[in-house]
């Protein structure tokens, strides 16, 4: 069969108008490209020379059929024909087109139906939905795509209008009309081809307007939501429209530069078209991936040439039943179509593989090398297992809620948290607060609708009640999730199973309270104990200084009178030491009531080494002071008093013969500090801290060399702090290094006399 060596070709909207024809279309009819492109197939039958009748227009609008063919003589060349062959197809944003080719014939060749645009102008499937523009715009009408047609159409660049409102494009009349339709767009249902089609004007960037005619299509998934407009320049024939070849060219250009691997097979599974990308993806068998070549010619050679990772392992027999059966089942695949699958080849690569069908049973194949991706793929699989098994020793789950859609989004973690199994589980926020004890929906509720900044953390706990009636207690942190101009579009955060840790706490308080009441009643206990004791002391005590003192007469024997005084000694102490732990008890018991008054520092001083002072003399040990001009202290007299004998009594306790012991007084602008500084054998660094906690002395129990309750130093220092103050220790161990005690009082417990 003699084609010319370039064939008419035309392609025709569904309302049977020329949406591009080509330069041997035009030559053929007598007509400009201008000329024809936008008009109605009609204008194909005026004027002209009688070549085609009336059937040659409603082939070409696809009325007589999917695929249909007409021939007519050929004017002046006998032999010759004309040959039109139609093909109808949908488009690739859902339109319906018819396909046209016009093809001059030798008929005395053998002929060959010319019928179906792939066999003649390969890849031109693709260009028959080709427009002069794309834009796209997200579901407020914000320009997120613009290709380099639409530049080309309206004079501006792409990052000029990309994020601007779409009426940019639009004189203010259509603008007005486009917020409407888009209002109404986002209420309706959009039609089962997902197309809308619109006539309306633009506007340029130097402001002039244009006709335009748009196909609107909603974007689905995977795709962001939006739309998106294939823009045709309707009538603007002055433009400089790209010929078909020059599209067609930049096509090839286009499909060499991708980086998938991209087959295109007819009817019959023949190669019609393939890109670079295919032969080298599959370098093994590039010598076959040629236009003719079958398609079950590639997967044989696959399979024999070891193409394939799961094939050329096997010995002989076995391995060509191995090869037999995959060829089998990928030409399986292949017929149905459309289909989407991932294979293994050699080299440890993995490949996607895409296959749909297109126009006139021809199928198109899409390689993808996804051996990263798959690499990455894997990783994150193996990071949320162990994410999972974390959360799960943490029992800490995930949890995300959409404004939008009204889903729910769940970890793993947080289907056992609330003891429910995900199939059985509805994800709803109706199914979830039923959950939740009813005493707590409203603290949830009002939890996970809190405002504030985008950042903060709303957090909290509540009960849930499993289906088995168990009650667990969870904590909850919520954060807010905006767009990009601050509204909340979600909500999402953690929840951790806590229940263990409150029953810790409950444990814990109630431990707590236990040992509050038994420490109150053991300080009770002291108290009246105290009491009980003092009563017969003081009988013993006054008695026995009256026998020492010989007051009704001379006693008989004078050992009788060191027994007497032994007696009244022994009772003092005994009674000093009741003192201390009737004090302790009522402090410890919250009774002790201070009884302010103002004290001259240096009385004090005095009272106390009145008292302390014989003890000191017999041991050899000097009592200083320095408290010549201190201020009055607001103070309890009696408190004061025992603060100071409790440590004057441990500073000569601990002091040898031949020391010193200093009684001072300090003052500034934070108050006032009483101080008691001997030179005695010091204390153990590590003691320290624990000297003031009660019946703790610096000598163990094994060691001890000096009696005492050890109560003297608590005693004090809850003293001090019962007037605001508080008790210091400084000291280091050994001979004669010595220990000074500060008592501090506030500044506003001083006053300076006139």
């Amino acid at each position: 069969m003699a084609v010319n060596a370039e064939p008419g070709l035309c392609v025709v909207d569904a309302e049977g108008s020329m949406l591009r024809v080509n330069g041997a279309f035009s030559r053929l009819h007598g007509r400009s490209e201008a000329e024809l492109t936008g008009r109605p197939v009609a204008v194909l039958l005026e004027g002209g020379d009688g070549l085609f009748s009336s059937g040659y227009a409603d082939l070409l609008r696809g009325a007589l059929g999917d695929r249909a063919e007409l021939r007519f003589p050929y004017p002046g060349e006998p032999g010759r024909s004309v040959v039109a062959s139609a093909s109808v197809m949908s488009g690739m944003s859902g339109g319906r087109f018819t396909v046209s080719t016009v093809t001059v014939v030798d008929e005395r060749a053998p002929i060959t139906a010319v019928s179906g645009f792939i066999g003649v102008a390969p890849g031109f499937a693709v260009l028959a939905t080709a427009a002069d523009g794309v834009v796209g715009s997200d579901r407020r009408g914000l320009i997120d795509s613009f290709d380099a047609g639409a530049g080309r159409i309206f004079g501006y660049r792409a990052e000029e209008v990309m994020g601007a409102n779409v009426t940019v494009l639009m004189p203010e009349a259509h603008a007005a009309q486009h917020d409407r339709y888009m209002a109404e767009a986002r209420d309706r249902a959009w039609p089962a081809a997902g197309e809308r089609r619109r006539k309306l004007f633009g506007r340029r960037k130097d402001g002039t307007s244009f006709p335009l005619l748009l196909l609107v299509r909603e974007r689905q998934a995977p795709e962001p939501e939006g739309f998106v407009a294939v823009l045709f320049h309707d009538g603007d024939h002055e433009m400089n429209r790209p010929s078909l070849e020059q599209t067609s060219a930049r096509l090839h250009d286009a499909l060499g530069a991708l980086q998938e691997g991209f087959l295109l097979c007819d009817a019959r599974d023949r190669i019609v078209l393939a890109n670079a990308r295919m032969r080298t993806m599959f370098p093994g068998i590039a010598d076959l991936i040629v236009p003719g070549r079958p398609f079950a010619d590639l997967v044989r050679a696959c399979a024999e040439r070891g193409l394939y990772a799961s094939h050329g392992q096997a010995p002989g027999l076995q391995r060509a039943r191995e090869i037999e059966g995959w060829i089998a089942e990928r030409q399986d695949r292949h017929q149905r179509r459309p289909n989407r699958f991932e294979m293994d080849i050699s080299g440890g690569r993995r490949i996607e593989v895409r296959e749909l069908d297109a126009a006139e049973g021809a199928g198109l194949t899409i390689y993808e090398d996804i051996t990263e991706r798959h690499g990455r793929e894997q990783k994150l699989r193996e990071r949320e297992a162990e994410l999972s098994a974390a959360q799960r020793i943490a029992q800490l789950g995930g949890w995300r809620y959409d404004h939008r859609t009204r889903l729910v989004f769940w970890s793993d973690e947080m289907f056992r948290l609330f003891g429910v199994e995900p199939e059985a589980f509805r994800l709803s926020p109706a199914t979830i607060f039923a959950c939740i004890h009813p005493e707590d929906r409203e603290q949830v509720r009002r939890l996970l609708t809190a405002r504030g900044r985008r950042t903060s953390v709303q957090e909290g706990e509540f009960r849930i009640i499993r289906s088995s009636g168990e009650e667990r207690v969870l904590w909850v942190e919520s954060q807010r999730e905006c767009d990009e101009d601050g509204v909340e579009i979600g909500r999402f955060g953690v929840c951790q199973d806590i229940t263990a840790r409150k029953l810790d706490q409950q444990a814990l308080i109630q431990a707590k309270e236990a040992a509050e009441r038994a420490n109150q009643s053991k300080s009770q206990f002291l108290a009246n104990m105290s009491h009980e004791l003092r009563t017969p002391l003081n009988a013993i005590i006054g008695f026995s200084e009256m026998m020492a003192s010989e007051v009704l007469g001379v006693m008989g024997n004078a050992r009788y009178r060191e027994y007497a005084e032994a007696i009244f000694s022994s009772g003092r102490h005994l009674l000093d030491l009741i003192n201390e732990v009737l004090d302790l008890a009522k402090i410890e018991a919250g009774h002790f009531e201070l009884s302010d008054e103002w004290l001259v520092v240096n009385d004090a001083f005095e009272d106390a080494v009145r008292l302390v002072g014989p003890r000191a003399a017999e041991k050899g040990t000097v009592i200083a002071r320095s408290a010549s001009i201190a201020p009055h202290l607001r103070a309890d007299r009696r408190a004061v008093r025992q603060m100071l004998l409790n440590l004057l009594s441990n500073a000569v306790k601990f002091t040898p013969a031949g020391g010193r012991i200093t009684l001072g007084a300090h003052w500034d602008s934070a108050g006032l500090r009483l101080e008691v500084v001997d030179t005695g054998c010091g204390i153990p660094a590590d003691r320290i801290a624990g000297l003031a906690q009660p019946f703790v002395q610096v000598d163990t129990a094994m060691n001890r060399r000096h009696t005492g309750t050890g109560i003297g130093l608590y005693l004090t220092r809850s003293l001090v702090e019962l007037h605001g103050g508080r008790l210091t220790i400084k000291s280091r161990q050994g001979a004669n290094t010595g220990t000074t005690v500060t008592l501090h009082f506030p500044s506003e417990r001083l006053r300076f006399s006139p």
